[in-house]
């Protein structure tokens, strides 16, 4: 029988958010960005200009994940994980940082594997702008990460939602 985690609750799953906040920091750690620390975040989210990966997970939980990126960090970041500079106003930089998220989201489900917690991922969305902003439902569990890094400051927004209705693409498509 599978449990739905977050389906009638206003916390989002605490086994999520360390998940999440493990994969983040090991998967930059692997890119060589020294000094990656999550932590709970003070901030609402927005920022003045970036970009944002955005992924759907279902299955036992489901929920959607963002990396947000603000306009300072995302050139930065990505060229760790690159190997080579991409100016922000670029095209490219959405697709890379759609790749950046479709990597993390990857750790991710893997770690929940280990725990036993079946889900699958969507294909990224990406989205670019000033003042962004994720914004959401109040009345759905969701948890932010703030992360420090070398490379700058970024955050992560996790929303659940009941199954059928989380944002993005379905799984495979």
């Amino acid at each position: 029988m599978t449990t739905t985690l977050c389906s009638e609750t206003t916390v989002f799953p605490a086994v999520v958010t360390d998940v999440v906040r493990r994969a983040v920091e090991n998967t930059l750690s692997s890119m060589g960005i020294q000094n990656v620390r999550g932590q709970p975040c003070s901030n609402d989210g927005s920022i003045s200009g970036g970009v944002v990966g955005i992924i759907s997970f279902l299955g036992d939980i489901c929920w959607t994940f963002s990396v947000i990126l603000p306009e300072a960090t995302a050139p930065v970041l990505i060229n760790k994980f690159t190997g080579f500079e991409i100016p922000f106003d670029s095209p490219d930089m959405g697709d890379v940082v759609g790749e950046l998220a479709n990597v993390v989201a990857g750790e991710i489900v893997a770690k929940l594997e280990a725990q036993k917690i079946k889900v699958q991922m969507s294909l990224p969305v990406i989205a670019r702008g000033h003042d962004v902003e994720v914004m959401t439902s109040v009345a759905k569990p969701q948890a932010r990460l703030e992360f420090q890094s070398e490379a700058g400051v970024f955050w992560c927004k996790l929303v659940g939602a009941k199954a059928g209705q989380c944002l993005g693409r379905t799984p495979g498509t």
